[in-house]
């Protein structure tokens, strides 16, 4: 009996040596884990100078003729960048403050330029979206048809603004000593 009892003994102890090196066998020389990649949806956009203000007047006449309107394009830009999920991205303009003096209206239009983002042009710049007249703030699209991309940095890229104060109905044009009227950009989901 002892015979089968070492018997026993020998082949639960090569059971035992067999699962501990299959066990060493299957451990690994290498760990690893999983890492989570996500790509959020971006839309920024920035006024270039971003704290130049200034003023536009309605100041002169050739005689016999309604005043000369006043107009300002001295660099004033927006750059944007935008990542989209589906559709495209857009940027409104809007006013707040104080109206447009009476009679008169004011305008900003949008050109779009070649950018950092390799397309040739970032968006489609709209012309003459009216942030304020005498009597409202209307505002509207500046820019659309915004894809992934960005505008890039330069003063030579993104969209150049183009301000125009206008007069509109002359019959209610007073002199005025000023209002002030803030212009806001925002990028938002279309």
């Amino acid at each position: 009996m002892e015979r089968g009892g070492n018997m026993n003994r020998r082949l639960t102890f090569l059971i035992l040596i067999m699962f501990f090196v299959g066990a060493l066998g299957f451990s690994a020389d290498n760990d690893g884990h999983d890492v989570t990649l996500t790509v959020s949806e971006i839309f920024e956009v920035v006024l270039n100078p971003a704290t130049t203000n200034f003023s536009m007047s309605i100041s002169s006449a050739t005689p016999g003729v309604q005043p000369t309107n006043a107009t300002d394009n001295t660099d004033y830009d927006l750059h944007y960048t935008s990542v989209i999920d589906a559709g495209t991205h857009k940027i409104t303009v809007g006013g707040s403050g104080d109206f447009a003096p009476d009679g008169t209206t004011l305008y900003v239009s949008a050109t779009t330029r070649d950018g950092g983002s390799g397309l040739a042009t970032l968006g489609t710049g709209q012309s003459r979206v009216v942030i304020a007249t005498d009597s409202a703030f209307t505002g509207g699209d500046i820019v659309t048809g915004i894809v992934s991309g960005y505008s890039g940095t330069a003063t030579t890229e993104g969209a150049l603004l183009t301000y125009e104060f206008e007069v509109t109905t002359f019959a209610d044009l007073v002199v005025d000593a000023g209002k002030t009227i803030t212009v806001t950009y925002t990028m938002v989901d279309v």
